[in-house]
């Protein structure tokens, strides 16, 4: 959602909430991204008073207030980073210390294709970074749901001394407290289930349900923890121009470069070449 217009987010999340509320009769909903939280939050509030509906926005309170004076990195998609509702909320806080704002095209399409720790995302984040890698922050903002996938990889490249913050866990404890003020929390003792759905259709739908079960299931087959691109070459980004090794996608703008594909065998996650220039893992 972070490199589309506001007008197709806010359609985007607003089709598929009435389609969660309306046809599946969602008690609650976590808007869990900051680029639709941002878009539509307020409208579907107004469309769905009854039903608590929770946004997340960026944990900048968090780490603006961990020590005195800190130099705070806001790292999020080019959307939010132009949102009025993240400028208040840097605002808000800036007499504490420096916030510095951090746009990260393309970031979360390598989350969205698995590749967590793979030599390309790290030369995407070394060079997103490079400013920022030498002891001249103090604290990262993680402003997007994607981002905590590969937050290893940005503590790697930021430093041990740096922390890291994301607004996951007080999203989720604000949407236990909205329910029981409307006393819909369940009072069942039994293990629930995790449903997973996608828009997308067709064989895209099978690869990004079994990816999110992946990323999910602690217990599950992880991620490939190295991975090598083949042929070592270079090429020009169509997007950009820049002079990029052979991948799949630009580092530097996120264009797609190249197609990969994953696959599901004997329960593993395995990652497969395309046309002679995939991965190998």
């Amino acid at each position: 959602y972070g490199t589309k217009t506001l007008e197709q987010v806010r359609a985007l999340t607003c089709e598929h909430a009435k389609e969660l509320i309306l046809n599946q009769h969602a008690k609650g909903l976590v808007v869990a991204c900051n680029t639709a939280t941002s878009a539509a939050v307020r409208i579907l509030r107004e469309q769905y008073p009854d039903v608590p509906i929770v946004g997340i926005e960026p944990a900048v309170k968090p780490a603006m207030l961990f020590m005195e004076n800190p130099r705070v990195l806001v790292m999020a998609t080019p959307m939010t980073i132009r949102e009025e509702k993240l400028k208040k909320l840097m605002d808000r806080y800036r007499h504490l210390g420096e916030i510095i704002p951090l746009p990260c095209p393309g970031l979360m399409n390598f989350v969205e294709r698995g590749d967590l720790y793979g030599d390309d995302v790290r030369q995407y984040l070394e060079e997103l970074l490079y400013s920022y890698s030498h002891g001249e922050i103090d604290a990262v903002v993680l402003g997007c749901t994607h981002y905590p996938f590969v937050r290893k990889m940005i503590q790697e490249v930021l430093g041990d001394r740096v922390r890291v913050f994301d607004g996951g866990n007080g999203t989720a404890r604000e949407m236990k407290r909205r329910l029981a003020e409307k006393g819909l929390l369940t009072d069942s003792t039994a293990a629930g289930i995790v449903d997973f759905q996608n828009s997308l259709t067709g064989q895209s739908h099978e690869d990004k349900i079994q990816l999110c079960k992946a990323l999910f299931d602690k217990n599950s087959p992880q991620m490939p923890q190295k991975v090598r691109f083949l042929p070592k070459k270079w090429q020009k980004c169509p997007s950009c121009e820049r002079i990029i090794k052979v991948q799949f996608y630009c580092p530097f703008c996120g264009q797609r470069v190249r197609e990969r594909h994953y696959e599901w065998i004997n329960d593993k996650l395995t990652f497969g070449p395309t046309d002679g220039w995939g991965v190998n893992t």
